[in-house]
């Protein structure tokens, strides 16, 4: 065989090696719970948000913002709205009709982020991205109620939710790094904390922790955030990789307002590096 076709075997096994469907199925669940949780949370505020009865930029203003804006609803159509929305995450969760829940909820989150498009930030859209590879993903090869579905699939699906872990925690490094100046004092952090997003743990820590912990902090966030390829992409760090990234997400979730529904987020996406076999004890324990 010639290095050539080597390569190109390697390619195909990366990207459509059959194998077993917890991974995948373990996501959409765990994803679609948090999507759900994430969603409600907001929804106390959606006639503000998303319906005519809130504050939205003119049409002649939201053209400098983005190009692309979807006029607000009617007020009389909000609950017909959050029935289908919260209505496809609760099917997408259980299993029912898959395909069609997440092409639902992706054309209702894409809907929200088109309609208030100033707070549509990266949460949101990652969640666009989950659903949509959902919606693509091999369907009727999952677990559903706890009773095995199907053969085995596909893994490009994935492979994609994979990388796009990999690609926003090293970019956002990269980012700090080169456009920012977290590598020019250490206080960076602290003087974040210390802004609109700071919750009482976050004020608690401020006040009682020394000045010089916070440098500790901001270089092993930026330290996690570089390295996240090489932790998760290199199997034999993954458990530094997990440990540490879930020292990282809940560093933010305690000390940012709000952010703890992005830190969940990142924190399911941990569950695509997981062993099959470990995923598949720790379902069987959940239905039992």
């Amino acid at each position: 065989m010639s290095k050539k076709s080597s390569l190109i075997q390697k390619w195909n096994h990366f990207w459509f090696e059959s194998v077993d469907s917890i991974r995948l199925d373990t996501f959409r669940v765990c994803i679609g719970v948090t999507f759900f949780i994430y969603m409600l949370g907001w929804w106390q505020y959606a006639p503000e948000w998303l319906t005519e009865k809130g504050f939205h930029f003119s049409s002649e203003a939201s053209y400098w913002f983005a190009p692309f804006v979807l006029p607000p609803l009617p007020i009389d159509w909000l609950p017909i709205f959050g029935l289908i929305l919260f209505g496809s995450i609760l099917a997408l969760i259980f299993g029912w009709h898959i395909r069609w829940a997440a092409l639902v909820g992706f054309a209702s989150l894409f809907y929200i982020c088109r309609a208030d498009h100033i707070t549509a930030f990266t949460i949101n859209k990652l969640f666009l991205l989950c659903l949509l590879v959902l919606a693509a993903a091999p369907e009727g090869k999952y677990w559903r109620l706890g009773r095995r579905q199907g053969k085995k699939q596909s893994v490009w699906p994935v492979r994609v939710l994979q990388i796009t872990l990999v690609i926003q925690y090293g970019t956002a490094g990269f980012c700090k790094v080169v456009h920012g100046d977290w590598l020019d004092t250490p206080y960076v952090l602290w003087s974040q904390i210390q802004g609109l997003y700071c919750t009482d743990i976050g004020a608690w820590m401020l006040e009682n922790l020394p000045k010089w912990t916070w440098g500790g902090f901001q270089y092993s966030a930026l330290g996690f955030e570089l390295l996240a390829p090489l932790l998760f992409i290199y199997k034999p760090l993954r458990k530094v990789g997990f440990v540490w990234g879930f020292g990282f997400q809940m560093m933010i979730a305690a000390t940012m307002h709000l952010l703890i529904y992005f830190s969940l987020q990142m924190l399911v996406f941990y569950l695509l590096f997981f062993k099959e076999e470990t995923l598949l004890k720790l379902r069987k324990r959940v239905i039992a």
